[in-house]
């Protein structure tokens, strides 16, 4: 397959077509984009922020499942400086103000500088079976997290905690869990940052029947060299059978080819072809494609690494990035690139631009049925922001700036939010937004815990 390239002219796309209709038809158009991307929300409305735990320090990222069944989402969240794997258990909408039960599941394992922890369902039977974590910097592993007892959940002795052994012991900051050989569980991707080691892209290949006393039984994998892993997702991108790996790792957007089930089982070394997507959105991503029936129509927001570069003149840059099919819906191989600005500049201290995005997620947030995307930022100030309203049938857009959080803890320093999760919390029909912030503050001083695991309420 040849290496994939952006079509810098989509013939599919509304702004291709103004250019050959009338002016009347352009004007009307244009007005009606405009006016589309506005927002029946007060923009100087700040959304209440909500404490769900700030007892340790470092909360570095947050993911949510629903561990027990029980219809609404817990919550996992890795304590990068406390050296935590904390499981928390929704109260449900009735009560989600209330105490939310915390578990610890490290069950005695060292997770210090613990960087990513993803639930598992690693027999795809719908239930999770285990958290799996990554941690860096002289406690280089890959770890899981076992689920032994699934009649009391919330119990820390229903956890037993081992890491991969023998495993490779780099600074790990993302995985992934997916299949990847086309046999038995689910597999396990990692990834690494280029920082007093080569920084490297892995698969750890599962035995057939993974549980916590067979650690020795996986098998790890070279995919690639990589420079620092900031976003995985396993995803058949070529629509061939089978699990690649899309990534983004600082300099490039791109994705690795999976040489095949077969030819993998045969040689687990196998070439995995890297695909370079682009190397200008090339940060943090998000996968906002909404045909459930056909994942492979990817649709990614991606945000620029030289944001905050922008900051003076119009606030963050991100990219809508699609695949181009041709007119029989076959995927050329190309990919459609548009560029989504902000009409507003974000709130910052004149000597202090330095947002960078940290996560991405997409999800209607307002009364207006068009999907707005909601970003998670470090530096000074607010720390979360919307883009509003994006108009799916245009090229290039520039969208309104919601502010959502205040800036009520923030110091030179920064404060330093990470990915994000919109979910309805509060069971009110709106989403509201999940995060943590690692190494903010609580006042007028400096406090290394930061605002922990945090959730923002959609006022709608």
């Amino acid at each position: 397959m040849k290496t994939d390239k952006f079509n810098d002219s989509p013939p599919i796309t509304l702004a291709a077509e103004l250019q050959f209709a009338p002016v009347w038809m352009v004007a009307i158009l244009t007005l009606f984009a405009v006016s589309a991307c506005g927002s029946s929300y007060d923009s100087n409305t700040y959304w209440p922020m909500h404490t769900i735990d700030n007892t340790f320090e470092g909360a570095d990222g947050v993911d949510g499942n629903d561990i027990d069944g029980d219809g609404d989402v817990d919550l996992v969240v890795g304590w990068e400086e406390s050296g935590r794997a904390a499981l928390y258990e929704n109260p449900g909408a009735s009560n989600v103000l209330g105490d939310w039960r915390r578990t610890d599941i490290s069950a005695g394992l060292d997770v210090r500088k613990i960087e990513d922890a993803q639930f598992a369902d690693f027999n795809s039977d719908g239930k999770i079976d285990a958290v799996v974590s990554a941690t860096e910097n002289r406690n280089e592993k890959v770890s899981i997290h076992w689920l032994s007892d699934r009649t009391d959940i919330f119990n820390d002795d229903s956890w037993k905690s081992v890491s991969i052994v023998p495993a490779s012991q780099l600074p790990f900051l993302k995985v992934a869990i997916g299949q990847i050989d086309g046999s038995g569980a689910n597999d396990i991707v990692v990834g690494s940052k280029n920082d007093s080691k080569p920084g490297k892209l892995l698969w750890y290949q599962a035995p057939q029947n993974p549980d916590y006393a067979n650690s020795d039984q996986w098998t790890g994998w070279p995919i690639a060299d990589i420079n620092w892993i900031t976003t995985i997702l396993i995803i058949d991108v070529d629509q061939d059978g089978d699990n690649d790996v899309l990534m983004s790792d600082w300099a490039t957007l791109s994705w690795f080819e999976n040489p095949g089930p077969e030819a993998i089982l045969e040689n687990s070394q196998s070439i995995w072809a890297k695909h370079v997507i682009s190397s200008e959105a090339n940060s943090n991503f998000a996968n906002c494609v909404v045909d459930k029936k056909d994942p492979s129509k990817i649709h990614l927001i991606v945000s620029n690494v030289t944001a905050k570069e922008h900051v003076e003149v119009g606030g963050p840059i991100l990219y809508s990035v699609k695949k181009h099919f041709d007119a029989a819906g076959k995927w050329s191989g190309t990919w459609i690139k548009n560029k989504l600005s902000s009409l507003q500049s974000m709130p910052s201290d004149i000597d202090m631009h330095d947002y960078d995005i940290k996560g991405i997620a997409c999800g209607n947030i307002d009364d207006n049925p068009e999907t707005d995307l909601v970003i998670s930022a470090t530096g000074y100030g607010h720390g979360i922001f919307a883009l509003m309203n994006l108009q799916d049938i245009l090229g290039d857009q520039a969208l309104n700036l919601k502010v959502i959080s205040d800036d009520g803890h923030n110091t030179r320093k920064g404060i330093k939010h990470d990915n994000l999760l919109l979910n309805d919390l509060d069971g009110d029909g709106d989403l509201d937004v999940v995060t943590t912030e690692e190494n903010g503050n609580t006042g007028s001083y400096f406090i290394a815990r930061g605002l922990g695991l945090i959730w923002y309420e959609n006022p709608l």
